[in-house]
């Protein structure tokens, strides 16, 4: 909040005008430019000693390893490289130095996380409230340091644990909360498709086709080329796949 001065003047603190000034009478009028002071004045000066802009938020960092709970990885190639963490405190930015800051305006629960293939500081984020309550899908234009809602998912919203974007096509995304869901426009709406696996522990797009899209579960490695209308195992084994990635 701004500090103010205030400066009152006293009675007799400023002097006449001349020799032609005099003292008014209550009721008195005068005609012509008044030239007269009155006898008691007040003088209220305020002035503006700091900016309306609010005060720059504390830094939040810690070692790296101290970090829990730690949803995914994201990184983004460049000068310098910047590898983003999104934990249930927030998402955080690490450095070389090991250390990691928060840069997430807000501490939440950042449950999924994918970043824009083509853009940089383009983010979605899965996204629910400490105290537990579904923010459904929210959108990041400036690096995750804020965010803003972009869809619901569902009627009731849908927080989802697994996110990914197609690098064929950036408006296909899938995700994976207690179904699997895959929106063309953006994150925008979104529909239901077929589940591949009770238990879904990452799932990843294809960066050659929009349609194709893996998952790794509890069967194994899944992949389905109708955009999760349908599915088959990936490779023979049937052990447990818990990370898949493309490049």
């Amino acid at each position: 909040m701004g500090e103010y001065a205030l400066l009152v003047a006293r009675p007799g603190a400023f002097p006449s005008r001349g020799k032609g000034s005099r003292k008014l009478v209550a009721g008195e009028q005068t005609s012509g430019p008044r030239r007269d002071l009155p006898r008691y004045l007040l003088i209220v000066v305020v002035v503006l000693a700091t900016s309306f802009a609010p005060p720059a938020r504390a830094r939040y960092t810690v070692p790296i390893e101290s970090l829990w709970h730690i949803h995914a990885v994201e990184i983004t190639f460049g000068t310098p490289w910047r590898l983003y963490l999104p934990t249930h405190q927030g998402v955080f930015l690490v450095g070389p130095e090991g250390i990691a800051e928060r840069i997430s305006a807000k501490s939440e629960d950042f449950r999924s996380f994918a970043k824009h293939p083509r853009f940089s500081e383009v983010f979605y984020a899965g996204v629910s409230t400490p105290s537990g309550m579904s923010r459904g899908l929210m959108k990041s234009n400036d690096g995750a340091k804020t965010w803003v809602p972009q869809s619901k998912v569902a009627e009731r919203p849908i927080t989802f644990d697994r996110l990914t974007i197609s690098s064929a096509d950036p408006r296909v995304l899938s995700g994976v909360p207690l179904g699997f869901y895959v929106s063309r426009d953006g994150g925008r709406s979104w529909s239901a498709r077929l589940k591949p696996s009770h238990r879904i522990f990452a799932v990843a797009a294809s960066s050659v086709d929009a349609d194709i899209v893996y998952t790794a579960t509890a069967e194994g490695m899944m992949r389905s080329f109708d955009a999760g209308e349908s599915w088959q195992p990936a490779q023979a084994a049937k052990s447990v796949a818990t990370m898949v990635r493309v490049t």
